[in-house]
C-alpha cells in the first residue's frame, strides 16, 4: 500500500511542478513582453502602494513556485500567502471581491505541493 501511496505523491508533485513551470513561463514572457513595450519600468518612487504590494504579492507566489521545488511545504505555503495576499490588496483596493484565474493557478499549485509535503511527512 505505500507504493500506491508513494505513486500518488509522485504524480502530484509533478502536476504541481510542470503547471508551475507553465505559469512561471507565462508570467515572464509577461514581464519581458511589458519590458518590450517601450514605457518605462516602475520605481518605487512611481509606484503607489498597492501596486507595491501587488507586486510583492505576486514576487512571493513566483519565489515560493521555485521554492517548492526543494521544500514543498515552505514554498507551497509562500505561493498559497502570495495569492491570498494579492487577491486582498486588489479586492480591498476596488471594493470587491476580485479573484483572477492566474491567482487561482497559482493557489492550486501551493495546496499540490503543500498536499504532497504534508502526506510525505506523515510517513515520516
Amino acid at each position: 500500500m505505500p507504493e500506491i501511496q508513494n505513486a500518488k505523491v509522485r504524480w502530484i508533485r509533478w502536476i504541481a511542478r510542470s503547471s508551475g513551470l507553465l505559469l512561471l513561463a507565462l508570467v515572464i514572457s509577461i514581464a519581458i513582453g511589458e519590458g518590450l513595450a517601450g514605457e518605462p519600468l516602475p520605481t518605487l518612487r512611481t509606484m503607489s502602494l498597492q501596486e507595491m504590494l501587488l507586486w510583492a504579492a505576486m514576487a512571493v507566489m513566483v519565489l515560493g513556485t521555485v521554492v517548492a521545488w526543494r521544500w514543498e511545504g515552505v514554498g507551497g505555503a509562500m505561493t498559497v500567502g502570495g495569492a491570498l495576499l494579492f487577491t486582498a490588496v486588489n479586492s480591498i483596493a476596488s471594493g470587491y471581491l476580485r479573484i483572477n484565474w492566474v491567482i487561482l493557478v497559482f493557489t492550486m499549485i501551493g495546496l499540490l505541493f503543500m498536499a504532497c509535503w504534508w502526506r510525505m511527512s506523515e510517513e515520516g
